[in-house]
Parts: C-alpha cells; sequence; structure tokens
C-alpha cells in the first residue's frame, strides 16, 4: 500500500493529518470483502464463493460491504501512517472531521480523510545543562566495612542470645502452662504495684570482633580474613551496581527540572499496562502465580496494584523528560541506526529482515526510534553528569551518633 500524508505541526499535544488511499488500494480491499463474504455465505443459485457482487449487495447491503472494505483498508493504513510521520501516538487516532460521519470507501476512487492523533506533551526543562549528582565512593570505605561488620555481629549475637534462651527455657520449678505463669507474673506484679505494661528486653551485647569469634561464628582464620571478605563483599556490590545508581540519581536530577508538570493519565496508563504484560510474562517463566507472589511478599492486591501505578507514572515522567534532552539534543536516529538495533537482537539477517517487516506493519518502527533516542540522551545525562563522591554511610553513622 502506497499512502499520501499531508501533516501540519503538532499543537496542543496533537498532530493534525490528511490521509490518501490510492483506488487500486481500494479497490482491492473491496474485492477481497466480496470474496470473502460470498465464500462465507450460501447464496442461492450460486455455488459457494461465486456469488456476483449484485446478489451480495442485496442480500447483505452494499453499505455494509463498504463499511467492512473501510475497516480493512484503514487496518492496513494505520500503521502506514505512523511509520510515514515517525510518531508514537498517546492512545487511537480519531478520523474524520469533527461532528461529521466518516465516509466509506468508493470502488474507483481514492479515499481520503482527515486524522487527528494524540501526542504525548512536548515537555520543556527548566535547565538542560549536565546534571549535578551525588554519589558514594567507587571503592568500599571504611565505614561501609565497619557497618557492614556490625550488622553481621549484631545478628550472631542475637542468634547466640536465642539460642541462650532457648536452653534455658525448660528448668526445675518452671510452670508448665505457659499461660498459667503469665497469670502469675503479671498478679505478681500488680499486687507490688509495678506498671502493667513489661519494659522492653535490652539487645543483646555486640560482641568484639576477634580472631577467635572469627573462627568460630564465623569460619574465619582470622578477623583481618573476615574483614578481607566483607571488604571484597562491598567492591562486588559497588562495581555491579553503582552504574545503575548513577542513572538513576541522574534521571531523578533530569526529572526535576520538569517542575510541577503531571503525566498525563492516558500516558501513565500506557506504562502501567506495558509493565503488567512485562511482569505477568516474568512470574509465567518462573511458574509462578500472582497468589504466590503476593504470599511470598506479604502483599495484598491493592498494595501490588498502587505501587505499579507508582512505578509507572514515575518512569513515564522520566521518559518525558529524556524526550525533552533528546530533542535539545537533536538527536534523530537514522535508518542504520533503526537496523543495527534489530541486528543487535536478530543475528540471522532474513529473521532481521523478518522482524523489521512485522513492526513497520504494526507500526512499531517509531517506537524503536524513540527508544534509541532516550537510550542515546540518557547515555549523554551519565556520561556528563558532573559528581560529587560523598561518603554517606560514614556521614549517616555520624548522625546517629550525634543523634
Amino acid at each position: 500500500m502506497d499512502i499520501q500524508v499531508k501533516a501540519e505541526a503538532p499543537k496542543n499535544d496533537e498532530m493534525k493529518a490528511t490521509l490518501t488511499i490510492p483506488a487500486k488500494d481500494v479497490d482491492a480491499a473491496i474485492a477481497r470483502v466480496y470474496k470473502e463474504i460470498a465464500n462465507k455465505y450460501k447464496f442461492q443459485g450460486f455455488r459457494q464463493g461465486k456469488a456476483p457482487r449484485p446478489v451480495i449487495d442485496s442480500m447483505i447491503g452494499k453499505p455494509a460491504v463498504m463499511a467492512d472494505a473501510t475497516n480493512e483498508v484503514m487496518a492496513a493504513a494505520e500503521p502506514l501512517l505512523f511509520h510515514e510521520l515517525n510518531v508514537v501516538p498517546m492512545g487511537d487516532p480519531t478520523y474524520g472531521e469533527k461532528d461529521k460521519e466518516v465516509s466509506s470507501v468508493e470502488a474507483g476512487k481514492d479515499y481520503t480523510l482527515a486524522v487527528t492523533i494524540p501526542l504525548r506533551p512536548d515537555y520543556k526543562l527548566s535547565d538542560y545543562n549536565p546534571v549535578k549528582i551525588q554519589m558514594p565512593p567507587a571503592k568500599a570505605t571504611q565505614a561501609e566495612i565497619d557497618q557492614q561488620t556490625e550488622a553481621l555481629l549484631s545478628l550472631q549475637a542475637n542468634m547466640h542470645a536465642m539460642k541462650e534462651q532457648t536452653q534455658a527455657k525448660k528448668g526445675p520449678g518452671e510452670i508448665a502452662d505457659k499461660g498459667e505463669s503469665e497469670k502469675a507474673e503479671k498478679g505478681a506484679s500488680e499486687k507490688a504495684g509495678a506498671p502493667k505494661a513489661a519494659d522492653k528486653k535490652a539487645a543483646p551485647k555486640l560482641s568484639k570482633l576477634t580472631d577467635e569469634l572469627a573462627k568460630e561464628a564465623f569460619g574465619f582464620e582470622s578477623a583481618a580474613a573476615f574483614t578481607e571478605a566483607i571488604t571484597k563483599e562491598i567492591q562486588q556490590d559497588k562495581d555491579a551496581n553503582l552504574g545503575r545508581l548513577k542513572e538513576a540519581r541522574a534521571l531523578e536530577a533530569l526529572t526535576k527540572r520538569l517542575g510541577d508538570k503531571k503525566v498525563p493519565e492516558a500516558y501513565a496508563e500506557e506504562v502501567f499496562q506495558e509493565n503488567a504484560r512485562a511482569f505477568m510474562n516474568n512470574l509465567q517463566a518462573q511458574g509462578q502465580t500472582v497468589d504466590s507472589f503476593l504470599q511470598m511478599r506479604g502483599l495484598k492486591m491493592e498494595q501490588l496494584l498502587d505501587d505499579m501505578h507508582k512505578q509507572a507514572e514515575e518512569q513515564a515522567l522520566q521518559s518525558l523528560a529524556l524526550d525533552s534532552l533528546a530533542k535539545e539534543l537533536k538527536i534523530n536516529p537514522t535508518d542504520d541506526d533503526v537496523k543495527e538495533e534489530f541486528a543487535s537482537v536478530y543475528k540471522d539477517p532474513k529473521d532481521m529482515k523478518r522482524a523489521m517487516d512485522e513492526f513497520l506493519k504494526s507500526g512499531r518502527l517509531p517506537s524503536i526510534r524513540e527508544a534509541i533516542k532516550r537510550q542515546r540522551a540518557l547515555k549523554w545525562l551519565v556520561d556528563k553528569a558532573e559528581v560529587e563522591e560523598v561518603d554517606e554511610i560514614a556521614e549517616q553513622r555520624k548522625e546517629k551518633k550525634d543523634n
């Protein structure tokens, strides 16, 4: 299908265009609809699939036939329209003039109609200079090592205390029935004038890391070996996650430059639906159900949906910020860039061409260009970010100590 499109510049978050479908494609669609009807229904006096058009018109109604042909033409033309205009619509387009009924195709004539395509808002950022962010040091710090060590020692102390309580639980003269014991203790306390609320048990005393404790409790030859292992673990975690943290903080700083701008509900819902589909596919791949997922995490369905909606709104806002940055940087992916993106996924040239054809027919190639723009804008954002290294754990520990 060789469509013709004339479009106006986007205005008020929508694009108005005029779409023309050649008569030859209209006639081909009409012929297919007549053939489908002839094969689907039995017409008296004619073999299956051989009923002529006048007979079909008299039985089915020509307006109904033309309406089906119009739907078929538009189903094929709409993805090409998006590709031609290189737009990713926010929702479904509207066809025809306002308050006027959309006309049907006619045999032997070009089919022309007006189209209004809803678009995502073209937000402006307050600043397009590189963002300034704070990041923890790339190497493991003493404060991080101390915090992790103390956490493990605290866990060991709690486990040791629990073990001692279990061993001392059954002793001579202990009241067998727990309920009776609690009643007796409560009565004695009330007689003595003690407060009804029981005092909280003191936390187990934290042991100091020694060679002996490192060996007995954690299986290391010495305290130094234990500290070395902790340091290595912290460093591995940093190496694996600092890149994502930098990206997240840079995105957060960029999104703040949108000010109080809100995400359109239609776009937030679109992102939510995409995330929900991905979530369900992941669960299915893991052999899980939504119920089992909720049960494992102690969540209710309302909490899960609320979290997913908040996440979708945040992602949508970040995307709009990246769109604005990409526009300012004049990032415009070429056809070769799109091919390269497909080539990174499909190694066989035949598979790549098949996939690209499918994306073209479904109108999804503009979304690939959009993804490339956002990826490049994000790379620029992260690469250009001005980073201040701060030992955040050390600051948190100092603040906690001061308080």
